[in-house]
């Protein structure tokens, strides 16, 4: 699949602007960015649903025309709105969608048992769906978009209103189907997510792609500071932490009152922190806790756009 300076625009309003990417079988990729980034409107072209004001857009090596019933087989699509009968049960509502992909009766009731305990809905299978929960509901949608067994899965914030136990199930079947040669874009605004479960990620912000990469190359090729926060029973002298080679910075919290807190930045964490300690000994300091905060995704994010109420780490 392959995007080529796609762009989208409502009015003034540019909703994606020059989008490219491609992904490969078996990668995951995960669409990164605040709310009204963009990335449910990137998702709905990748699914044919709507059309961009320009650019290419190729699905399986070729260029598709609308709702090519033959390619829309290949992909499966989670969107936030879930379409159930409310008064079907749950098992007769994903009945009718593996019936519908032309499943055997036979095929889609061995598919639907495993599906449905591996979600945790099996003993509610026969309730009604307008008694279920957001995330169960959750649940029996990514259960119905597996049913025709996709090569490309498209899933706009797939964990959202699922819970933790659930959370690492969903993980786990989307590293196994890609595993099998099959392809995952999910959207998120969550980056600690991203980091957990993406090959590659695509930062989104305002329509526009402002980094893309391994989360692990994403990091790196902005050389974040490593912090290490050190907890003392005591004060000591802060002359000698100050010339250690490579901290790149030094302070006291002063917001803790129950010790004796330092903040040290450094580029080299694994470096500095044998010195660090050597030194807090000499001055006859008495550490109560040392922990050094690696940079994440979400500092690259930040980094890049300065915002961090919508993307968390």
């Amino acid at each position: 699949m392959k995007l080529d300076r796609i762009c989208k625009q409502y009015g003034d309003a540019i909703i994606l602007d020059n989008i490219e990417f491609e992904v490969t079988k078996g990668e995951i990729l995960s669409l990164v960015g605040p709310n009204g980034s963009g990335k449910s409107t990137l998702l709905k072209i990748i699914s044919k649903l709507i059309e961009p004001d320009s650019g290419v857009l190729k699905l399986f090596g070729e260029e598709v025309p609308d709702h090519d019933p033959e390619v829309m087989k290949k992909i499966g699509v989670l969107f936030d709105h879930n379409a159930h009968w409310d008064n079907m049960t749950g098992y007769e509502n994903a009945w009718f969608f593996f019936r519908s992909y032309g499943l055997s009766k036979i095929a889609t009731k061995t598919k639907l048992e495993e599906l449905l305990k591996w979600a945790g809905l099996w003993e509610k299978k026969d309730q009604a769906v307008r008694t279920y929960s957001y995330g169960m509901r959750r649940k029996l949608a990514i259960i119905e978009i597996l049913a025709h067994d996709p090569q490309l899965l498209l899933l706009d914030e797939p964990a959202m209103g699922l819970d933790y136990s659930s959370r690492l199930a969903l993980y786990g079947l989307i590293d196994d189907i890609t595993k099998r040669g099959k392809s995952v874009i999910f959207s998120t605004n969550d980056v600690a997510e991203a980091a957990l479960l993406a090959h590659e990620v695509l930062l989104l912000n305002q329509g526009k792609i402002i980094a893309t990469g391994t989360p692990d190359a994403l990091i790196s090729s902005l050389q974040l500071s490593t912090k290490i926060e050190v907890k003392l029973a005591n004060p000591i002298p802060l002359n000698g932490i100050e010339n250690i080679e490579n901290v790149q910075g030094l302070g006291i919290d002063t917001t803790v009152t129950d010790c004796f807190k330092i903040d040290i930045l450094t580029g080299s964490g694994k470096t500095v922190l044998p010195e660090l300690i050597r030194k807090i000994f000499d001055e006859n300091g008495i550490i109560q806790g040392i922990e050094m905060k690696q940079p994440t995704l979400g500092d690259v994010f930040l980094k890049f756009t300065g915002e961090n109420h919508a993307v968390t780490s």
